[in-house]
C-alpha cells in the first residue's frame, strides 16, 4: 500500500466517526485524534517524497536568488523541448512555437532529408571562450544598470600648522547602460523534435556555444553603438600601447608588459587577464636566443639558462 492510498484509508476511517465524535463519544474522539496525527505525519513524508521526485526531475534546473525571490532558470535546451511539447511539434505534425525570426532569414522551405539518419553529429571546429571568464557575472530583472564613477577634484596637500588646508572632493557620477540581448532561433531537423534528449542537447551545447562566440565579440569588439555591448577595446579610459606591425616576438614581449604597467600607473590596481591573439602567443612561445634555445624554455626541458 503506497502513502498516499493508506492516508485515503484513514482519511475514510475518520469520516466514519463523524456521528461519533459529533455525539462526544470517548472512544470515537480518541481514534479520530490518533487518525488525524497519522494523516498529518503522512502529509509531511508525501511532501516530502513530492519535493524528492521535482528535484530529481528537474536535476538539470538552476536556483538563483533575485531581489529577494526564489527563481528556477531551465537551462535552453530544456525551455526550447518543453516550447515544441506544448506547441506538438514532432515529425508529420504541422505547429508553432512562440518566437520571432528575423526578416532577413533566407531559410523559407526546409527540405526534408532522406536516406539514413545518423545519431551522431558532426560540427566544424570549435574554439575555446576566455572573455566572458573574464567579468563578474550577476542576473537582473532590468532593462538598464546604473552604477557610479567617482570623479576626484583637488587633492590633499602639504600645509603648515597654521595654514589653510587644501580642499578636494570626491563626486560620484551616475552612468546608465542598458541591457543588450544576443538572441538566435536555431533550426533543426523533423528527426530531432522527434528526440527530446537530443534536442535539449543541442541546443545546450551547439546553440549555446554559437551565442557564446557572439559574447565573446561583443565584450572586446563591441562599439557600444547601435546596440551592441561596449567592448574592452571601446571602453573610456582603456590605455594603449603599441608596437611595430609584424615585429618580433620580443617587442610583443616588451609591448605586454609595458602594458600591464600603464595599468598599474593609471589606475593603481594590476592586470589579472591578459587577452592574446593566438598568432603572437605562438611567437612567444617558440621566440628563441641567437643559441637556438627557448626564451621560454623548451617543451620537454627545464625553463632557459637551467639546463636539461
Amino acid at each position: 500500500m503506497t502513502m498516499r492510498e493508506k492516508r485515503a484509508a484513514l482519511v475514510a476511517e475518520l469520516r466514519g466517526l463523524s456521528d461519533g465524535v459529533k455525539s462526544a463519544d470517548a472512544d470515537s474522539m480518541t481514534r479520530a485524534n490518533e487518525l488525524m496525527r497519522d494523516i498529518d505525519e503522512l502529509d509531511k513524508k508525501i511532501k516530502a517524497a513530492d519535493e524528492a521526485t521535482a528535484t530529481i526531475a528537474g536535476i538539470a534546473r538552476v536556483s538563483t536568488t533575485s531581489g529577494g525571490r526564489t527563481m528556477t532558470r531551465k537551462s535552453l535546451g530544456d525551455a526550447a523541448v518543453e516550447a515544441v511539447k506544448d506547441a506538438g511539434l514532432k515529425q508529420g505534425v504541422s505547429g508553432r512555437v512562440s518566437a520571432k525570426a528575423a526578416a532577413t532569414d533566407t531559410v523559407t522551405n526546409p527540405q526534408n532529408m532522406q536516406g539514413e539518419v545518423r545519431q551522431d553529429v558532426y560540427f566544424d571546429s570549435t574554439r575555446r571562450v576566455y572573455a566572458r571568464d573574464l567579468f563578474t557575472q550577476e542576473p537582473t530583472d532590468l532593462n538598464a544598470i546604473t552604477y557610479f564613477k567617482a570623479t576626484v577634484t583637488g587633492a590633499p596637500a602639504i600645509t603648515t600648522e597654521d595654514g589653510k588646508k587644501p580642499q578636494f572632493s570626491v563626486d560620484p557620477e551616475p552612468v546608465t547602460v542598458p541591457l543588450t540581448k544576443v538572441a538566435g532561433i536555431i533550426k533543426e531537423s523533423d528527426e530531432l523534435l522527434d528526440d527530446y534528449p537530443r534536442l535539449a542537447a543541442a541546443i545546450n551545447e551547439r546553440g549555446v556555444y554559437e551565442k557564446d562566440v557572439v559574447v565573446e565579440n561583443q565584450l572586446i569588439n563591441g562599439t557600444g553603438a547601435s546596440g551592441q555591448v561596449k567592448g574592452l577595446l571601446s571602453t573610456d579610459g582603456i590605455g594603449a600601447v603599441e608596437y611595430a606591425n609584424g615585429g618580433n616576438a620580443g617587442a610583443i614581449a616588451d609591448a605586454i608588459f609595458e602594458a600591464t604597467m600603464t595599468v598599474l600607473n593609471n589606475s593603481g590596481r594590476d592586470a589579472d587577464g591578459l587577452i592574446i591573439n593566438p598568432a603572437d602567443y605562438q611567437a612567444l612561445r617558440t621566440y628563441k636566443d641567437t643559441n637556438g634555445q627557448y626564451m621560454g624554455g623548451g617543451y620537454f626541458s627545464a625553463a632557459y639558462g637551467n639546463g636539461t
